[in-house]
């Protein structure tokens, strides 16, 4: 759930889970994989203007009897790792322009991290200005936009292949799916006897 207002997303209530191959298991020990396996634990993250709250995963461990929530420092409203963000209007606009094909409803193309990066302000936030691996080559993007017949996203289904070191690839896919847009949205926090503080947590 995403709240709007006149110069974009200011709140947010979201549930985010990792999904990982099952190669990226295979080839750990029994302790480290179980480790691994915690990562796709989901958890949830309302954002406000002056406070974000995290819940499961995101929150942590230790987290006192009776508290469920752990209050940080502010967070973009937007969802994070999606490669290609939706509240982009002038990067939506584009992409959907140099698409490759367009048909029932469903826009199709590829693009570079390179180019995402001098098109995209959340992209280079989240990857870096030139849009390079670690490895310092550039990934390949491709792109699925699925849209309503008023024009709006409903889905974004985006694949980015990453060179890694050791000369393996590395396949990051994000599949983001909007509903009810326009809808009446309020977000609020959580209750406060089940909130604590980031500051007051024993670590």
């Amino acid at each position: 759930m995403i709240q709007f207002g006149a110069k974009g997303a200011v709140a947010s209530d979201l549930t985010k889970k990792v999904r990982y191959d099952k190669g990226f298991f295979d080839d750990s020990k029994k302790d480290e994989r179980e480790m691994r396996k915690s990562l796709e634990a989901p958890g949830r993250v309302i954002s406000l203007p002056k406070a974000a709250y995290m819940q499961g995963r995101w929150a942590g461990e230790g987290l006192p009897e009776g508290k469920s929530w752990v209050r940080k420092r502010p967070i973009p409203a937007e969802p994070e790792g999606i490669i290609i963000s939706v509240f982009e209007p002038s990067t939506v606009k584009a992409l959907i322009a140099r698409a490759d094909s367009v048909r029932g409803g469903v826009v199709k193309g590829s693009t570079t991290s390179a180019k995402m990066a001098a098109l995209s302000p959340v992209f280079r936030k989240q990857y870096g200005p030139g849009g390079k691996s670690e490895s310092g080559q550039i990934s390949k993007i491709t792109y699925a936009f699925s849209l309503s017949k008023e024009g709006l996203v409903t889905r974004l289904r985006v694949t980015m292949r990453m060179p890694v070191p050791g000369g393996g690839i590395v396949d990051h896919v994000s599949d983001t799916r909007l509903y009810n847009w326009g809808a009446k949205v309020s977000v609020a926090a959580p209750r406060a006897d089940q909130v604590i503080d980031e500051k007051d947590l024993k670590r």
